[in-house]
């Protein structure tokens, strides 16, 4: 996976949260963003 492709990271968030792993989709979500702060649909998704 391309480190810096924000959607591809994204995507992968929302996969490990229906899979129920919390701390990989967080992980996920703090890349996302690291590459841009003000996304503020995956700062909902980290309060979930």
């Amino acid at each position: 996976m391309n480190p810096s492709h924000i959607y591809a990271w994204d995507a992968k968030s929302i996969i490990l949260l229906d899979r129920k792993d919390y701390e990989g989709a967080n992980e996920c979500c703090d890349r996302v963003l690291e590459l841009d702060k003000s996304n503020a649909e995956v700062w909902a998704r980290k309060g979930m």
